[in-house]
């Protein structure tokens, strides 16, 4: 878990991910949205006291897929789904976008929209 990540720096995410968007380079910005939601998501479980989430964390050395995909779904049952589907649309763009390079522009442009509102969520909740 990273300590020095705060709602200021996942802010600076975000707004690097749009820069890099406008510039085309796809691959860069899904990797910034994805680093913001992924934090966004660790300092929620940590506000929020999940400690069933942070211990599984402890006992498995690190933050996993598997790990945040369970405390997004335990953040959307006490907060709302927004949280869920902000880190469901994070890890589409982090899988297509990063690591198989298929998004296009046009195709992450067409999920930004509502990724935004649910982004916007994620960090009212931090």
């Amino acid at each position: 878990m990273s300590v020095y990540s705060t709602k200021s720096q996942i802010e600076t995410w975000i707004k690097e991910a749009d820069d890099l968007l406008e510039k085309g380079d796809i691959v860069q910005a899904s990797e910034k949205y994805y680093k913001a939601v992924e934090e966004g998501i660790k300092l929620l479980v940590i506000k929020k006291g999940l400690n069933c989430i942070i211990n599984e964390v402890i006992r498995k050395r690190g933050w996993k897929s598997e790990i945040l995909y369970k405390a997004s779904r335990r953040l959307s049952i006490i907060l709302s789904e927004n949280i869920l589907k902000c880190w469901r649309d994070a890890y589409y763009f982090h899988t297509l976008g990063f690591h198989e390079m298929v998004l296009n522009v046009e195709k992450m442009k067409a999920k930004l929209k509502d990724f935004k509102y649910e982004l916007e969520y994620l960090l009212s909740q931090i």
